[in-house]
């Protein structure tokens, strides 16, 4: 796909039933001087060997806007709102997870509460400004991704770590879900809900975040059998 220099292509007309060639052509496409440089129609006349011209209409796609239109979402406000219901219901796996309301398990369910908020929103800031960076743009499909990624990121640890360590393990998770989706894309990989990407891939950083964060003092109820730091002992 031609992007900013000139690039030469050369057609063929041949009829399958004869099996014969009818013509061939070649012409210079240069996508820098058309208002979308990513997708554009031109016309091409093919000269034919028994004489005349055909003329044929060529549409180009670029790589990048064919993944774009083939995995975008079908409707933008309803991925976001399917998203947001997500991080609304994900409070109550999380903090339901405490199991109690007494022996501090009021204050480990408000911990847990602000540990998610912040994972899922430094998750959803980091998947901002990768799509500027990637696309240009915010894509609504790499924000949901990243604040999905964030928000399984701090699952695991949302209990024995602090505040600051949240916004850095939900970031990193938001990192870890849209780059094993463009990866699955790459590979070609059927996944249309990304669901390696945000379950899986997320999923094993915040296994591995438990290991590198998790605090023994922070647990319900907290444990003499274990050290102070937990750090990479749980790895």
């Amino acid at each position: 796909m031609p992007t900013t220099s000139p690039v030469k292509f050369r057609f063929l007309l041949i009829d399958e039933d004869a099996d014969e060639k009818l013509g061939e052509g070649e012409c210079t496409v240069t996508a820098a001087d058309k208002a979308d440089p990513e997708k554009f129609a031109i016309k091409v006349n093919i000269p034919m060997d028994t004489g005349g011209r055909i003329e044929t209409a060529i549409l180009f796609t670029s790589t990048d806007r064919g993944i774009r239109e083939i995995f975008q979402a079908c409707d933008p406000v309803k991925l976001l709102f399917g998203t947001f219901l997500l991080w609304i219901n994900w409070y109550a796996f999380n903090v339901g997870s405490t199991n109690r309301q007494t022996k501090g398990g009021v204050e480990a369910g408000a911990r847990v509460a602000v540990t998610t908020t912040l994972g899922a929103s430094s998750g959803c800031f980091v998947s901002i400004l990768v799509s500027e960076l990637i696309t240009g743009f915010i894509e609504p499909e790499i924000v949901t991704t990243g604040l999905l990624g964030g928000l399984v990121g701090i699952t695991a640890s949302c209990a024995v770590v602090t505040e600051a360590e949240s916004v850095v393990i939900g970031a990193i998770g938001s990192l870890f879900a849209i780059y094993a989706t463009r990866l699955e894309i790459w590979l070609q990989v059927d996944d249309p809900c990304s669901a390696f990407a945000i379950h899986g891939a997320a999923g094993i950083w915040g296994v591995i975040a438990v290991g590198l964060f998790a605090q023994v003092s922070l647990s319900l109820p907290p444990s003499p059998s274990l050290p102070p730091s937990l750090s990479l002992s749980l790895l």
